[in-house]
């Protein structure tokens, strides 16, 4: 079964952005499994700057990529401030090229009309208790949203 959600860590942004080996460095999949996983969680260019600058500026968010044959969104972001997952914040981003900020919602054409599997992943993972928020819109609109600041 392929995963619901994969962490996109920090250190992606500082040393080349390489999904790739994000995936092989994970010890529970053959090397064959992960490389199967890599069309489900694979970035287009704007997305891929969009994690850039999140894991760059904002080291308390914790990023997610979700699996994008599975209709939840783009990412998931955790606020991991509180050291207390009843306490933390999540927001499920769905990033849209030019569109104005929307919060709530399932986002057009339903790409998260499955959002409540995050609500089972984040609560699996002992991330957070429930999703705070849905979000969609253009990237730059997003990370100001989320108090990243603009690219």
């Amino acid at each position: 079964m392929s995963p619901t959600l994969i962490r996109l860590p920090f250190w992606l942004a500082d040393r080349g952005f390489s999904l790739e080996r994000v995936l092989a460095r994970d010890p529970s999949r053959s090397w064959a499994e992960s490389w199967s996983l890599l069309p489900a969680f694979e970035l287009s260019g704007p997305e891929r700057a969009f994690a850039r600058e999140l894991l760059t500026r904002k080291r308390n968010l914790w990023l997610l990529r979700c699996n994008q044959l599975a209709s939840i969104g783009d990412f998931l972001v955790v606020d991991m401030s509180s050291p207390s997952p009843a306490r933390r914040r999540s927001f499920l981003v769905e990033l849209k090229s030019g569109a104005p900020l929307q919060l709530g919602g399932r986002g057009a054409c339903g790409q998260m009309q499955n959002a409540d599997l995050v609500v089972e992943e984040l609560r699996r993972l002992a991330l957070a208790e429930s999703l705070t928020e849905l979000v969609s819109g253009d990237g730059d609109a997003v990370l100001a949203w989320l108090g990243v600041g603009s690219r």
